[in-house]
């Protein structure tokens, strides 16, 4: 089963997304449909959004734009002025090597949906890039190729020159990407390793960046410490309140009923999380059309997931189901 955990990565991922279609004159609710569009809207306030839902985000993209580029462009689109904060501080520093560890060190600010490592040997560094989730190909191919085409677009803002990378792919690429990789990116590929690698070799390591600044990064990492803090403040009460009305979701609790779960008052629940921009009926909401879809996946009837929420016909439960899902 998928992660739960809300993460500001995810949001952006979105966000991207949401602008490349809008540059093609497509908007949220033609490509993701109103109901996910309205759940993105409400995380506007947070920037928090579900691994699951981003999950959902990315692949009604991948299939309404039927685009194996769809990655590249928006790498290409979205370039600096995308890397945030943890991009000023990672640009900031004097090369691509402690570059990288600052990445590893603040990569929870920047989420991750698939598995993403980077490691360094005697040669250099490999980062390797793994499909541990099981995403269908499509889905997969166009996380890596954002992936690659940011880590080039990085290279070039930083050090004014391409980054010469070997790239081996754990997957055929489809024939869009094949010729992207060949004529964009000028590399070679391959696709019998265990995962998708590209290796950065300790003469790249040590190239400096020309964007170097102390001061902003001094700025930069403050602001990431801030950022960090407030994550991990703001996942552990969304997690707390979404696994008490998890539990007790068959009764479709009050806000009343978690914070006596969580020994706060109804009053503090409100206002906590009115100060990590959600509220309780937007979360209980979301939660709730989550369940409703899974019980729907496993096939179950609408008369038998309307009298597990105690409701005493599938037609009220249709009606508030329609109604939750416009809140």
């Amino acid at each position: 089963m998928a992660p739960t955990e809300h993460n500001y990565g995810y949001f952006y991922s979105i966000f991207a997304i949401e602008n490349y279609a809008n540059s093609r004159g497509v908007s949220i609710e033609t490509w993701a449909g109103l109901e996910l569009a309205q759940l993105f809207k409400r995380a506007n306030k947070s920037r928090l959004i579900s691994y699951a839902m981003a999950i959902n985000f990315v692949q009604a993209a991948v299939d309404y734009f039927d685009d194996d580029l769809l990655g590249v462009a928006v790498g290409q689109r979205y370039q600096h002025s995308t890397y945030g904060l943890l991009g000023l501080a990672m640009m900031s520093v004097a090369n691509i090597g402690e570059s990288l560890e600052l990445g590893a060190r603040y990569s929870a600010i920047a989420g991750s949906l698939i598995e993403f490592n980077a490691t360094q040997d005697e040669h250099g560094v490999l980062v390797t890039v793994a499909n541990k989730d099981g995403f269908n190909q499509r889905v997969y191919e166009f996380l890596v190729l954002e992936i690659i085409t940011g880590l080039r677009t990085f290279w070039r803002l930083c050090c004014n020159d391409e980054l010469a990378i070997n790239i081996n792919f754990d997957f055929s690429l489809s024939a869009t990407s094949q010729l992207f990789c060949q004529h964009v990116l000028s590399q070679s590929v391959r696709w019998d390793e265990a995962a998708t690698t590209v290796r950065i070799d300790n003469a790249q390591l040590a190239t400096q960046f020309i964007t170097t600044n102390p001061f902003a990064l001094e700025e930069a990492l403050a602001a990431c410490d801030q950022l960090m803090q407030n994550l991990n403040r703001s996942t552990n009460l969304l997690e707390a309140v979404r696994q008490s009305i998890i539990s007790h979701i068959t009764s479709r609790p009050s806000a009343k009923v978690v914070a006596n779960d969580l020994n706060i008052s109804e009053r503090s629940l409100h206002r906590k999380l009115k100060e990590e921009g959600m509220s309780y009926k937007a979360l209980f909401s979301d939660l709730l059309i989550e369940k409703v879809r899974l019980w729907e996946a496993e096939g179950l009837k609408q008369s038998v997931i309307a009298k597990r929420l105690g409701f005493t016909d599938a037609s009220n439960f249709i009606r508030a189901k329609n109604r939750w899902n416009s809140d």
